[in-house]
């Protein structure tokens, strides 16, 4: 089981690793192709394509109690998730550093990287 699934290959995503690891929190980070990114301690990293029968399979193995989208591919590949994850009764959180939220992705929540820290927080300790 992992505790956090986090989509990207960003910046923010890199980012949320790092917390992760320092936090001593489970994550397993999926991009769609290998960036050679730093081992860190509880972080795990996986390529994939984003296909929806694979990331359905992952995601019932992992359990995770939260998925932060940080994948830089607005639109579709985010609205994917987001019906998954609905589908699945995962809580999901699409990372904007900015703030705004560019897919306008109905009922999903845009959230800034520092917000998504303590999301992060609170799904693992349970609050």
């Amino acid at each position: 089981m992992t505790d956090v699934v986090i989509f990207g290959g960003t910046t923010a995503s890199r980012d949320l690793a790092e917390f992760c690891s320092r936090t001593w929190t489970s994550a397993l980070v999926v991009t769609e192709v290998d960036q050679g990114l730093p081992d860190l301690r509880g972080v795990t990293y996986q390529a994939v394509r984003f296909d929806d029968s694979f990331l359905t399979g992952l995601l019932t193995d992992q359990k995770p109690c939260l998925i932060v989208d940080a994948n830089d591919r607005h639109g579709t590949t985010s609205q994917n998730l987001a019906d998954l994850c609905t589908k699945l009764g995962l809580p999901y959180h699409r990372v904007d550093p900015s703030g705004h939220n560019p897919t306008m992705i109905p009922d999903s929540t845009s959230v800034t990287t520092e917000d998504a820290e303590q999301l992060i927080v609170r799904a693992v300790l349970g609050v």
